[in-house]
């Protein structure tokens, strides 16, 4: 049946009114994948790239200790960030692909989720501020083990 969809609403971000996707219902009658699709797949490889590089950036950073200088600490946090909005991104996204499949998650549903995705990288995003004002406290600490005791 053919998709109905509604200006201003999330029907015409490519939903029919019953929740299901035209794009899904397209494919499946054979048509090719659209602009939508492919930006939502973008979208997917986006989320992955954020979240494995500075997943990458912040475990070397650590495991060798290179956070101490102000440029190591800046990376740092910015790696930190990407990854929680890599993680964000894959959360929505992935609902998002999950809606054209499936029509579920519900609207409701990913709205909700949405909200809290992008509530929880707003938060990550002013923890991350108040760690680069904390920097000159967190360089007076002690470097290591072969510190302590001397």
């Amino acid at each position: 049946r053919p998709c109905r969809k509604m200006k201003g609403t999330a029907a015409f971000r490519g939903l029919d009114l019953d929740g299901v996707c035209c794009v899904a219902t397209d494919v499946a009658r054979g048509a090719s994948p659209t602009s939508s699709s492919v930006s939502l797949a973008l979208s997917l490889l986006f989320g992955l790239t954020q979240l494995g590089i500075g997943s990458a950036v912040v475990w070397h950073l650590l495991r060798r200790g290179r956070w101490r200088p102000v440029r190591g600490y800046v990376l740092l946090l910015i790696a930190a960030w990407f990854v929680c909005s890599g993680a964000a991104e894959l959360v929505v996204s992935g609902m998002e692909t999950a809606l054209r499949l499936w029509g579920a998650p519900s609207l409701a549903t990913f709205a909700l989720w949405r909200g809290r995705a992008d509530l929880a990288l707003l938060v990550a995003s002013g923890l991350l501020v108040l760690c680069l004002i904390a920097y000159p406290l967190l360089r007076r600490l002690p470097a290591g083990d072969d510190d302590r005791g001397k």
